[in-house]
């Protein structure tokens, strides 16, 4: 016989319950949502960094293969400033700016083979990296203990600065302003 007592023992789920457990779930679906926006963020952010280490080093490359240029005193003239595939403020290669040493019948200058790989360079950046600036500023120092005969040693600095766009990590770092985007840079020193 049964009891008004075992009828009153519930079975089964009733709405609070199943409310929590739905709340519960959608917080842990908030915080997957976010780990995996903040994975891809890094994953582009990352692809940034790695194209300006990439595009510096070909400029590297470029700058050994003309030490005409590069390792005289023309390179220490003045800073070269790059966006886009414009050249500013550099008073040695903006005078080649449109010189192009790939045509068969061209011969070039270790200057105007210098200006022509600076502007082939930034415009390949430029479509990687649509918003970026460069300098690469030369400089010479003493160096005795390199050479037997005491010559002098030439080394540039190359830096880009480019926006970069992430997910913030947390409110407070979006009401900053930083989570919306920031200048990364890149610098390293070539010696040509």
């Amino acid at each position: 016989m049964r009891t008004s007592s075992n009828r009153s023992r519930q079975r089964g789920f009733n709405l609070i319950e199943v409310m929590a457990a739905v709340l519960v779930v959608a917080f842990g679906l908030l915080g997957l949502a976010k780990v995996q926006a903040m994975a891809v963020s890094d994953a582009a952010t990352s692809g940034s960094r790695s194209i300006a280490a990439m595009q510096v080093q070909s400029l590297a490359a470029m700058m050994h293969a003309n030490p005409g240029f590069w390792q005289t005193s023309s390179a220490t003239a003045s800073p070269c400033s790059v966006a886009g595939s414009s050249l500013s403020s550099c008073s040695t290669l903006s005078a080649y700016a449109g010189t192009n040493c790939l045509q068969p019948t061209a011969t070039c200058s270790s200057s105007q083979m210098a200006a022509y790989d600076v502007q082939s360079w930034a415009l390949s950046l430029s479509n990687l990296l649509p918003q970026f600036t460069a300098t690469i500023t030369c400089s010479t120092a003493e160096n005795n203990a390199a050479t037997t005969s005491g010559g002098t040693e030439y080394s540039c600095a190359v830096t880009m600065n480019w926006s970069e766009k992430f997910v913030a990590l947390n409110k407070a770092v979006a009401q900053a302003g930083t989570g919306s985007g920031v200048t990364a840079n890149y610098t390293t020193t070539v010696w040509p």
